[in-house]
């Protein structure tokens, strides 16, 4: 086998494309772009290659009855898919003509369907006996590759154009909208019209399409959240399949078992969340958008009230699927920002907040838990989360999120959720704390530990302590008060109604 290919196509910078524009349909008709070209455009132009012989190219790999390699065993089969999985796929072709043609063609389609996103395509000879040594060769070869990349800019036939004013590429479209129209480059253009495409409209009307449909109530003028889930130890889970399977005629069996047993259960896991979403909101249009559901990556926008409740849902739910034969948790940031606020930026908040929660996981490496952080952005200005070093003394998170509600530790999230049900106004605590008092409270911990303890002494001289909302028994940590902090910046995203729908959704014994 060694006069074999086995080449790896990565789809490069998957989210400045997805969250460059401001406009909703557009990051959707971007999402449903990248959706497709890995899993439908590639297989499409393997099977368009092969036209004259239809069965000289394997490109069903999810179907178990297909996991077994089968291009060594069939002598006119020219090329077979391993498997896709997290913006990457990877093919094995019989040589290396093959693998040119079918490249060569595969961005020509790209140029024609898909002109903002980038497409990359490494290759090295296979050994049959070291598929994990090819592997890493391979993934070598595509680093030094994106070391050298240089993204083209999109030209005009024409000297002097005028120029898209968002992204400043060439106009090549108007679009009209009654007596309104619309100056559009040829990537937003695609953008736009790939929103209205039959994947961006599964289930008509179920997801929001534009900003307002995200609002807790239509026309609302509001905060959203966006939302990145990403896995944890999927690197160390390959590793391990790699070790015990180190030749291509076991390995890819394995990897094709591995890559679509992850797929299924973060899909069963975003398809609970989405019941719940139905259960919760009696509206037409869900105030949920999906834009990126790939292998262990998911990132969503909804509306802010239900962002940690569909975040905890979704990562519960992967909780409960995991077993021993595929131990599954992850972790999920989220950024509650102003629903005209740059979707670039919210995402790179999102994902710092994702990456802070994985640091925590990897503190313990229990695969009976993961986690969950958060940031509220506020203002045009973003700080980073070691620019707010001084408030995390305050901060109890990121919370840990259990297979089932579990109140015993101080930074589970049933904890925050029970601390903010005292803080409603149907919190049934013996002396109800005027919102006011609760919005004075924060700003004294945001301004130090001398005004907390001054504001502290004349709250208990009218009868209100800290205590009533963090309940008697909880258990205190210096200046972070059982998490009080943390539930006072998330007040605003908060309805008892809408946490308790997605609590049940994955545990009908609401503990709570």
């Amino acid at each position: 086998m060694s006069q074999y290919i086995l080449a790896k196509y990565d789809v490069s910078g998957i989210q400045s494309y997805i969250f460059a524009s401001r406009q909703l349909r557009e990051n959707v008709g971007a999402s449903q772009n990248v959706g497709r070209i890995l899993r439908e455009t590639l297989p499409g132009v393997l099977t368009e290659w092969a036209m004259s012989c239809p069965d000289t190219v394997r490109t069903n790999w999810e179907d178990p009855k297909n996991w077994e390699f089968s291009l060594p065993k069939t002598e006119e089969l020219l090329a077979e898919i391993l498997y896709i999985g997290g913006g990457n796929a990877f093919v094995v072709y019989r040589d290396e003509t093959a693998y040119n043609q079918v490249s060569r063609l595969f961005a020509m389609k790209m140029m024609e369907q898909c002109q903002g996103v980038t497409v990359l395509s490494a290759h090295v000879e296979a050994n049959p006996d070291n598929f994990p040594g090819d592997l890493e060769r391979l993934n070598q070869e595509m680093a030094q590759l994106k070391r050298r990349l240089r993204r083209p800019q999109p030209l005009s036939s024409y000297a002097v154009v005028e120029q898209d004013g968002f992204d400043g590429s060439p106009v090549t479209h108007l679009e009209s909208r009654g007596e309104a129209s619309t100056k559009l480059s040829e990537l937003r253009y695609e953008k736009r019209r790939d929103s209205m495409s039959n994947g961006a409209k599964t289930q008509p009307g179920r997801y929001a399409l534009e900003m307002e449909d995200l609002a807790e109530q239509k026309g609302e003028n509001s905060y959203i959240a966006v939302i990145h889930i990403d896995g944890n130890n999927m690197g160390e889970l390959v590793q391990k399949l790699m070790d015990q399977n180190p030749t291509y005629e076991t390995a890819v069996p394995a990897m094709r078992q591995l890559s679509a047993g992850i797929a299924q259960r973060n899909r069963q896991a975003s398809e609970a969340m989405e019941t719940a979403f139905a259960s919760i909101f009696d509206r037409e249009t869900l105030p949920l958008r999906p834009l990126i559901m790939d292998g262990d990556d998911m990132t969503f926008l909804c509306c802010c009230k239900a962002g940690i409740g569909a975040a905890v849902a979704c990562l519960r739910r992967l909780l409960q699927l995991s077993d021993q034969k595929l131990p599954l948790s992850a972790c999920a940031g989220i950024a509650f920002v102003h629903n005209h606020f740059p979707f670039s930026i919210a995402y790179d908040a999102a994902e710092a907040c994702c990456s802070r929660a994985k640091n925590r996981w990897y503190q313990e490496k229990d695969d009976k838990t993961a986690y969950l952080d958060f940031q509220v952005v506020q203002g045009a200005f973003v700080k980073g989360l070691k620019d707010e070093a001084q408030l995390e003394t305050l901060r109890v998170r990121p919370f840990r999120v259990a297979e089932k509600v579990d109140l015993r530790s101080e930074d589970s999230i049933d904890r925050l959720r029970q601390t903010l049900g005292r803080m409603a106004p149907d919190g049934g605590i013996q002396r109800q704390w005027p919102m006011t008092r609760l919005r004075r409270l924060y700003q004294a911990y945001r301004l130090g530990q001398d005004h907390v303890d001054l504001l502290k002494k004349e709250y208990a001289s009218r009868g209100y302590t800290v205590s009533q909302l963090t309940g008697e028994s909880a258990v205190t940590s210096g200046r972070k008060d059982g998490g009080i902090f943390d539930a006072l910046e998330t007040l605003d995203f908060y309805d008892g109604n809408i946490w308790r729908g997605f609590w049940e959704a994955v545990d009908k014994e609401d503990a709570l």
